[in-house]
């Protein structure tokens, strides 16, 4: 990333801005069972189905007292209905959230292929539902929302199988678990 950005952040002197500390990168690569514990946390990272975007990874976050289960981009796949057993709160994404079920309306009626792509690689609610409830999560909060999410056919549609907690997911939310 700062290969590709090099001209920019040169251009922007970010390194005498905020000092050279900040643009020290260090990356750890993770796979699908890997486990960190860090501040009383202990995260798990599990792979989840993202269509054509391998890998993709959600993590469940434990410190003892509360298990939270953050999906990533998937769609509704068993590794994420698995992994969500025993959470307190399962964030999870949810793309195709209006009536006519496609997030770009027709700003991909061009490129079908991508637009499949797309929708095959996300969560509607008539997958959610049936996950949470199977999973017996007690709250979901629903992430990956677009501008245009219609919270009542979201909601009305997960509650046809998910009878727990809706939480819609917007800029700064803060849930306590």
């Amino acid at each position: 990333m700062l290969h590709a950005f090099e001209f920019d952040l040169r251009l922007r002197r970010l390194d005498e801005r905020v000092g050279k500390d900040i643009m020290t990168v260090e990356v750890t690569e993770v796979i699908d069972g890997d486990t960190f514990e860090a501040d009383g946390w202990k995260a798990i990272a599990v792979e989840v189905e993202h269509g054509y975007v391998r890998p993709s990874l959600g993590f469940v976050f434990d410190d003892g007292k509360a298990k939270i289960m953050v999906s990533g981009d998937t769609t509704g796949c068993d590794a994420v209905r698995e992994a969500s057993r025993g959470v307190d709160l399962l964030v999870h994404e949810l793309m195709r959230d209006s009536e006519a079920g496609d997030p770009h309306d027709d700003k991909l009626a061009a490129v079908p292929e991508l637009r499949r792509r797309i929708i095959e690689s996300h969560t509607c609610p008539h997958q959610l539902g049936p996950l949470a409830r199977d999973a017996d999560v007690p709250r979901l909060a629903l992430t990956h929302l677009s501008a245009a999410t219609d919270a009542a056919w979201v909601r009305e549609n997960l509650a046809r199988d998910y009878r727990g907690e809706i939480i819609m997911g917007e800029d700064l939310t803060t849930i306590s678990v």
